[in-house]
């Protein structure tokens, strides 16, 4: 759209221009506190989810769940800003790079963790409405770190425009799949047993 109202001679003119980097270590530092949080968290999760320890003591598989959900959104919306930002401005140094994809695999690891948490609600509890559709921006969020890690290997990868595409395909995806018959079947099934 750019090209088309402004022609692509302003789009060259703009990619002569100089932008600013943040400095390797600045990159180096925020990021490693920001891996030491999640890597600690990442070890928490892996003690209630992964090694069979339960739910944590006085909790309900619904605050479990939504809790999980909620930190889910904040941490994918964080992480997706720092890799946005530390990828774009950020100086191209392997250490960046390398600190970036474990960004994105400890995301994945949360993001399976806040699945996880959701499947325990659904067993439980059955299939709702706001249920599916938090599990199904859960495995739209995993498309998306899918984008991200493919934008590390290719630069020429335009990643917002294609999450949105991605999106909108995977909303019109939602709609057609009939979301209130798949809700009634898993429900009906899990009855059965």
């Amino acid at each position: 759209l750019w090209n088309v109202a402004f022609g692509k001679s302003m789009g060259k003119v703009k990619a002569n221009k100089k932008r600013p980097q943040i400095e390797t270590v600045i990159c180096s530092i925020v990021l490693g506190v920001v891996l030491a949080v999640y890597l600690l968290f990442c070890t928490v999760q892996f003690t209630y989810l992964f090694a069979g320890a339960g739910l944590p003591g006085g909790m309900t598989y619904s605050e479990y769940a939504r809790e999980g959900f909620a930190q889910i959104i904040l941490i994918c919306g964080i992480n997706l800003v720092l890799f946005g930002v530390f990828l774009q401005y950020g100086k191209p140094q392997k250490t960046v790079r390398i600190m970036l994809a474990v960004l994105l695999g400890l995301t994945g690891i949360m993001l399976v963790s806040s699945f996880v948490r959701l499947r325990l609600y659904i067993t439980t509890y059955g299939m709702t409405w706001l249920r599916l559709i938090s599990a199904w921006f859960i495995l739209y969020l995993a498309m998306v770190l899918l984008l991200c890690g493919a934008r590390m290997l290719r630069e020429n990868i335009p990643l917002i425009a294609v999450c949105s595409f991605v999106l909108l395909g995977w909303f019109v995806l939602f709609g057609y799949a009939n979301p209130d018959r798949m809700i009634v079947n898993y429900n009906l099934k899990a009855n059965q047993y």
